[in-house]
């Protein structure tokens, strides 16, 4: 009797359940379908409320009012739409309050973060960089075992070297947090979110980008915990970029994407273009923006924050064979469509107005639909590093305010900074060390300078523990529990 009475209910509830409903919060209302409510979401609070709804009202569609703000009504509603299709929000609190709302409403969402890892703080992590003093020598003020992982906490306002067993890089990154001539080796790293590769917390990705020809690529690639807890996650090889160095990294859509690089003598110039799915754990080739027998070297890659697109631009483009070597500086800005898997040029006329005199190039999304490009310019005369900022929704440039040589150092024979690190942190953008030009030799700088994208202005922020450049800067959100 039992079993035919739940039998008797769930017919019912499938009559009631159909067509659409309606979701309203304050001035917000959107329709979605009844099917919305089937599967895994059947059993739920917001399922039972619709059914009761329809019952007691009899309203055509039914109406359900949702106790929370218009803005989390509207994320509501895409994840009952977009099901596993749903990307989450970007901003903290908004999170937070759909992770809530979810909660509440007992909804399917599994592309979400659970609570647990929401309950954390974004920090800036430096885990690979070099050290350098006059004509590239070590700093005679730093011992090498004192070079540990950098870690930034704007509540702190100051910097953290985490060194001995506080130091949570695998071994061999620790070893090469050198300098250029000291055989260590220099790391690209991106970070994949905890809620798109489901490992409970955020992984920072490094791959190694200064290798001798007789290493095998991505031998010795290491991922690094968000909680900073020992322990190594080994990454495959990349087997087809032996000898590769110079390359650009990016992560998009849970996924991480290696491209270009120079290659040694002995190997054929050519651009490749590697994804890695952590998921299978496996790199998979992807179509080159650049066919043919050409490298693409010294070149940016950034994604979007929504990452449904990858931009390169700057650096520089070789071909020839072993004996004759040609270069010439890469013009144009190629996008790489992540979901249609092409590449375009200079997509609505918006070709990068410094690509012809600037090299040393840096991106990163400053915000949800700007790019912003820091370089060194032929033009300024060693006089400031160039700011371009390239809007997503118009395809337009605009120039931002130059990091002038005074707010570099200061001093009369001080050049301007190249191969700094570049990070979006908290609404601002870092420019993280760098190596410049003084007197008889080039030096490191421990300086770190933010850029305000509303204000148009740049300012300086507490010094790290030591000079460095070519840094690797990410954002990650540590466990607040290590607080």
């Amino acid at each position: 009797m039992q079993m035919a009475s739940s039998a008797r209910r769930s017919v019912e509830s499938e009559q009631l359940l159909q067509g659409w409903i309606k979701l309203e919060a304050d001035d917000f209302s959107a329709t979605v379908s009844a099917k919305c409510f089937q599967g895994e979401n059947a059993s739920s609070v917001l399922a039972n409320l619709v059914e009761l709804e329809a019952k007691c009202s009899g309203s055509d569609p039914p109406v359900v009012r949702l106790d929370c703000s218009p803005e989390v009504a509207k994320e509501v509603v895409a994840v009952l739409r977009q099901g596993s299709r749903y990307v989450p929000p970007a901003e903290p609190r908004l999170l937070r309050a759909l992770q809530q709302q979810v909660d509440y409403l007992g909804i399917s969402a599994p592309s979400i973060p659970t609570a647990s890892s929401l309950d954390s703080r974004e920090v800036l992590l430096i885990p690979s960089y070099w050290y350098l003093g006059l004509n590239d020598e070590l700093d005679p003020n730093v011992d090498v075992l004192e070079a540990g992982c950098l870690m930034y906490s704007s509540s702190s306002r100051g910097w953290a070297n985490l060194t001995g067993k506080a130091d949570p890089r695998p071994n061999d990154v620790r070893g090469q947090t050198l300098h250029p001539h000291s055989g260590g080796g220099c790391w690209l790293a991106s970070v994949l979110r905890a809620e798109s590769t489901g490992a409970g917390e955020d992984l920072v990705f490094m791959v190694p980008n200064k290798i001798q020809s007789s290493q095998r690529y991505g031998d010795t690639a290491a991922v690094l915990r968000a909680s900073l807890s020992s322990g190594r996650i080994a990454m495959p090889p990349v087997h087809k970029r032996m000898g590769f160095s110079d390359s650009a990294m990016a992560a998009a859509q849970g996924k991480l994407y290696l491209l270009g690089g120079s290659c040694h003598l002995e190997l054929a110039p050519s651009t490749p273009l590697e994804v890695y799915d952590p998921h299978l754990d496996c790199w998979f080739s992807a179509a080159s923006p650049i066919p043919g027998p050409v490298s693409l070297s010294e070149h940016a890659l950034v994604a979007n924050q929504q990452e449904g697109l990858l931009l390169a631009l700057g650096g520089c483009l070789t071909s020839g064979d072993r004996r004759h070597r040609h270069s010439r500086m890469f013009d144009q800005v190629a996008m790489y469509d992540v979901n249609g898997g092409k590449w375009s040029f200079n997509p609505s006329g918006c070709k990068w107005p410094g690509a012809a005199t600037s090299y040393s190039v840096s991106a990163v999304a400053a915000d949800a639909y700007t790019i912003m490009v820091l370089s060194m310019d032929h033009s300024l005369s060693g006089q400031a590093v160039r700011t371009d900022l390239l809007d997503l929704r118009t395809w337009r440039w605009r120039s931002g305010a130059l990091l002038q040589r005074q707010q570099l150092g200061g001093g009369d024979d001080d050049g301007c900074l190249l191969n700094m690190g570049v990070v979006a942190h908290e609404g601002q953008v870092l420019a993280v060390g760098g190596r410049h030009y003084w007197k008889d030799g080039e030096w490191a700088t421990p300086r770190v300078h933010a850029y305000d994208i509303k204000a148009d202005a740049w300012s300086e922020l507490p010094p790290l523990p030591f000079p460095i450049c070519h840094a690797s800067p990410v954002v990650v959100r540590v466990p607040s529990v290590l607080y």
